[in-house]
């Protein structure tokens, strides 16, 4: 949902559509009807503030789509030597977006600005598949390495792993409920 409270729905071929109860019903976005707005699949969606969306595609575009303006601006990841897959866009408070990709994970500003690139408390850079937020920080799924539960400054704080009853280390999906519990899958 966006902050209006509509439903935003990527598709595989047709662009986007936005759930609107005050047009009756579904507006689509499209590479013919929204300037800037990438043709093919979309990957995953992020509410943005007011009527922003942020929007990844299947390969590796980054967008932020203004769903009342009807434009979308395409965002180039910092440090990124290729087009790497987007697995998952998280929202940040303040508009901002959290990128989990297959080359890294990307803190953005509101304007698509690097916050931060997210490492482990090794240095290494984050080969992830999955996030949920974690109080002000984030719980990140590491490909092959469990959870990792990092501090809203970026440091790694907490290790999840078999150990801890984690029965694989590959996970594909998080979610926090509001009580704080963390679901694993």
């Amino acid at each position: 949902l966006d902050p209006r409270g509509r439903l935003v729905v990527g598709t595989q071929t047709g662009g986007l559509a936005v759930l609107d109860p005050e047009a009756g019903g579904f507006v689509s976005y499209t590479s013919d009807d929204t300037p800037g707005l990438a043709a093919g699949a979309v990957a995953a969606i992020a509410p943005g503030t007011d009527a922003v969306c942020w929007v990844a595609m299947l390969d590796g575009t980054l967008q932020q789509l203004d769903l009342d303006r009807r434009t979308a601006t395409r965002i180039d990841l910092p440090g990124r030597a290729t087009s790497a897959a987007i697995r998952a866009l998280h929202a940040r408070v303040d508009g901002g977006v959290l990128v989990i990709a297959a080359d890294g994970v990307r803190e953005l500003d509101a304007q698509g600005a690097l916050v931060r690139s997210w490492r482990d408390r090794d240095g290494r850079e984050l080969d992830a598949s999955a996030a949920a937020p974690r109080g002000a920080g984030w719980w990140i799924a590491i490909e092959d390495r469990g959870v990792l539960g990092f501090d809203a400054d970026g440091n790694e704080v907490q290790r999840l792993d078999l150990a801890d009853g984690l029965p694989d280390r590959r996970v594909a999906a998080l979610a926090v409920q509001r009580n704080g519990a963390l679901w694993i899958g």
